[in-house]
C-alpha cells in the first residue's frame, strides 16, 4: 500500500467531519459524532481510517458539563523548551489545539494566551507561512470567546494543516500532529473520568457519554498504531511503541458494547473503571515527554 493514499484519506476524513459539524446545532454535538469510513477509491488496497479531531473530547465534556480544569492547559506558561525536530513540534502543535478548544469551549479564554502563543511560536518553527493557515489563527485568537464558531474554525485550521503537510510532502509530520490530538484529547478524558469517579459525581448520563469516548479513542488508537508503523523516525518509533504500550491498557479495560442489530446502533458500552488509573498514568508520562521535547 502507498504511503500517499494513507494520507489522502485521512485529509478527506478530516474534512468530511467538518462537514458533519456544520450540520449539527452550534449548542450542542451529539453523541458519537466522529469521523465517517469513506472509500473515496474502489481499490481493493485503499484503507480508510478514522481519525480524531481536537475538538471531539472538549465539546463531549462539555455536554456533560463537566469541570474545567486548568491545570491541564497551563503546562506552557512560562515554559521555553526547544524542540530539536519536526516530528517532537508536530505532537506539541497536536496538544496545543486540543487545549485550545478546550479553554474556548468552557469559556475560559484567561488560559488562552499561552496557548496561543505556542500554536504561533511552533508553527514559526516548522516553516509554516501559508497565509490561508496564518489567516486561521488570527481568526481563533479574534474568536475566542464565540464557542458559536470556535470548533468549526479549530476544525478550519487543522483541515489547511493536513492539506499543508500533504502538499509539502510531509505526511509523517501531519500524522504526528493527528497524535497529538489523540494523546491530549485522551489525557483530558482520563483526567475528567477519574475526578468524576473520585467525587462520586459519575452518572449514568456522564459515564455514558464518556465510556462512548473511551470506545472510539480504542478503535482510534488501532488506527494511529497501524499508520505510525509505516514510518522510521526515531520520533515515529517511539510514538509507536508508546501507542502499543496504550493498547495493552486499553485491552485491561474490557471494553464491551451492547448493539441494537434492529436500530442499528449501541444501547450501552461497559468496560472496568478500576484500571483507568493504568491507562492514565501511561498516557500522562508520554504526554510529558512530549511536552518536555525527550523523543528527540
Amino acid at each position: 500500500m502507498k504511503i500517499k493514499s494513507y494520507f489522502i484519506l485521512i485529509s478527506i476524513l478530516f474534512i468530511f467531519f467538518s462537514c458533519n459539524n456544520n450540520n449539527q446545532n452550534k449548542t450542542e454535538i451529539d453523541e458519537f459524532d466522529t469521523c465517517q469510513q469513506i472509500s473515496p477509491s474502489s481499490k481493493s488496497e485503499t484503507t480508510v481510517f478514522t481519525i480524531p479531531t481536537p475538538v471531539q473530547v472538549p465539546a463531549t465534556l462539555k455536554i456533560i458539563d463537566s469541570e474545567f480544569s486548568n491545570e491541564l492547559v497551563n503546562h506552557f506558561l512560562n515554559t521555553k523548551t526547544v524542540y530539536t525536530n519536526k516530528q517532537v513540534k508536530a505532537l506539541n502543535l497536536g496538544i496545543c489545539f486540543v487545549d485550545l478548544a478546550y479553554i474556548a469551549l468552557n469559556n475560559q479564554n484567561q488560559y488562552s494566551y499561552h496557548v496561543l502563543s505556542k500554536i504561533d511560536y511552533l508553527l514559526d518553527e516548522l516553516d509554516i507561512e501559508n497565509q490561508d493557515i496564518i489567516a486561521s489563527i488570527d481568526k481563533l485568537k479574534d474568536n475566542m470567546s464565540n464557542t458559536d464558531s470556535i470548533s468549526q474554525i479549530v476544525l478550519t485550521s487543522q483541515n489547511q494543516l493536513a492539506d499543508y503537510f500533504q502538499e509539502k510532502d510531509e505526511k509523517e509530520v501531519g500524522l504526528l500532529m493527528i497524535c497529538g490530538f489523540y494523546i491530549e484529547g485522551l489525557n483530558i478524558l482520563l483526567n475528567t473520568y477519574s475526578k468524576l469517579l473520585a467525587t462520586n459525581e459519575l452518572t449514568i448520563f456522564k459515564k455514558n457519554y464518556l465510556n462512548s469516548l473511551l470506545f472510539e479513542h480504542d478503535i482510534f488508537l488501532d488506527n494511529l498504531i497501524e499508520l505510525t508503523d509505516i514510518y522510521n523516525s526515531k520520533c515515529c518509533k517511539s510514538i509507536n511503541n508508546e501507542l502499543k504500550m496504550s493498547k495493552v491498557h486499553f485491552k485491561d479495560l474490557k471494553i464491551s458494547i451492547n448493539f441494537d442489530t434492529d436500530n442499528k446502533k449501541v444501547n450501552n458500552i461497559k468496560l472496568d473503571d478500576k484500571r483507568l488509573f493504568e491507562i492514565q498514568s501511561h498516557i500522562i508520562k508520554l504526554r510529558e515527554k512530549i511536552l518536555s521535547g525527550i523523543l528527540d
